[in-house]
């Protein structure tokens, strides 16, 4: 999916295919916005798959530049990155703290066992056991990256085509939203922006429906 195939469409919807009204630079940037925002309510849109190197000597590591969310961790990868290994499994922190308080400090190892994430802190994580302090150590982790910013209307946008529907919403909303003298226009932007999050709400649905992780979906 092209940055054009939503642009042009809402151009032509605004009855603006000059680029008179709203400006080019414009769209760019309320695209750029409207890809963002369905990663941040939805960080599947946009989810990178990467095998990484863990800060050494530490409990705490940080997710890769451009990400704003951590959706899992796998499995080790070895000390150059490219050998699977042992499975990681995730671990709830006040389970951690309560089996053993001294659990930051322990022994480094090559290989982690489990990781722990807060939502709240979105761009970091905690290993277990501490990474080792002089050995590299990679896993394989699955984040939620933050689209880069539009600047073409060639420019292939970092998201799933599905969202193609939610970000057109997005589009006219943030248009329309700017027409402050227009109450007309206001009523419409807001429409436009409850469909968007309409949208997203049921492909939320449709996605925990067929999810294979919905124990409904198991076979036997």
């Amino acid at each position: 999916m092209l940055a054009s195939d939503i642009i042009t469409v809402a151009a032509k919807q605004l009855n603006d295919l000059a680029y008179t009204r709203w400006t080019l630079a414009d769209h760019y940037a309320y695209l750029t916005e409207g890809l963002r925002q369905c990663v941040l309510i939805q960080p599947r849109a946009n989810a990178v798959t990467a095998s990484v190197q863990l800060t050494a000597a530490t409990t705490r590591q940080a997710l890769p530049d451009a990400a704003c969310a951590l959706i899992d961790i796998v499995r080790n990868m070895g000390v150059a990155g490219t050998t699977p290994g042992y499975a990681i499994t995730v671990a709830d922190r006040q389970t951690l703290d309560t089996a053993n308080a001294g659990w930051h400090d322990a022994d480094g190892s090559t290989v982690i066992d489990n990781y722990t994430y807060d939502d709240r802190s979105p761009t970091i994580f905690y290993v277990t056991p501490p990474v080792h302090a002089t050995t590299k150590v990679y896993v394989e982790i699955c984040y939620a990256k933050s689209p880069t910013a539009v600047t073409a209307l060639a420019d292939a946008l970092e998201i799933l085509d599905i969202y193609q529907g939610p970000l057109l919403e997005y589009q006219l909303y943030r248009c329309l939203n700017v027409n402050h003298a227009s109450e007309a226009d206001r009523q419409t932007a807001q429409t436009h922006l409850g469909y968007f999050y309409a949208m997203l709400g049921e492909k939320e649905k449709a996605a925990m429906m067929l999810s294979p992780n919905n124990p409904q979906n198991v076979v036997g």
